[in-house]
């Protein structure tokens, strides 16, 4: 290979490079609250960032059709990315001392310990799929916070995106019960010594991870799944 061509090579192995550390970092961000607004930012600064330099490594005519190819990729690469950042809608972000109807509630699979005092939720969507969050407390005319329930539901299309959830959330934990048949899921761990475990389940298009909970019984894991319309 000529030197043109190993420059060539060479400037857009770099431009790749930048433009996948573009895909983690959106990525990374739109996991978080403020995600889209973040992931929005990085994009523009990282693509402002690959034009500059475009524009200073002056290419040969022998470099030329490296990088126009290059180019024309990495521009509908990043559009993509970007448009599925911006299309990231937020749903639902309220907390309240009242309590509006949510999906699940403890009552719906297990008898609760007082009346709803405080709920908080948040939800969001995009192209790639969506994530809620449900945290209810219980409390008595002289207890606040005798139960509570407290769930994640990841849902998407892409097995990667569920890939990459379930590897999120199980990384460092190792599971104490294994019940993927009750759960009729790909996976399913119990993690915790005691009788009310952390569960992690994962199905083909969804992640649901409930915390704090005795979940031993087939008719509690029926009596979930089908409010949440898991599996």
């Amino acid at each position: 290979m000529s030197y043109g061509r190993r420059s060539a090579a060479r400037k857009a192995e770099r431009i790749i490079g930048i433009l996948a550390l573009t895909g983690m970092l959106a990525y990374t961000c739109m996991m978080c609250t403020w995600g889209p607004l973040l992931a929005a930012a990085v994009m523009c600064i990282i693509l402002y960032g690959v034009d500059f330099l475009l524009g200073r490594m002056r290419p040969s005519r022998k470099e030329n059709w490296v990088l126009q190819i290059t180019g024309g990729i990495g521009s509908v690469y990043v559009m993509l990315v970007i448009t599925a950042v911006l299309l990231s809608v937020p749903v639902e972000n309220h907390e309240t001392s009242g309590v509006p109807d949510l999906s699940l509630r403890s009552e719906d699979y297990r008898a609760s310990y007082g009346e709803p005092v405080r709920e908080s939720s948040d939800s969001e969507s995009s192209v790639l799929g969506s994530r809620a969050v449900m945290r209810m407390t219980y409390g008595t005319e002289t207890e606040e916070g005798t139960d509570r329930i407290i769930y994640f539901i990841w849902r998407s299309e892409y097995p990667w995106v569920i890939e990459r959830i379930w590897d999120i959330q199980t990384r460092g934990r190792y599971p104490s019960v294994c019940c993927e048949d009750a759960w009729d899921a790909r996976d399913a761990w119990g993690v915790g010594e005691y009788e009310k475990k952390n569960y992690y389940i994962r199905y083909d298009d969804a992640v649901f991870v409930i915390y704090g909970e005795d979940l031993s019984e087939q008719e509690t894991v029926d009596a979930i799944r089908q409010k949440l319309k898991l599996g």
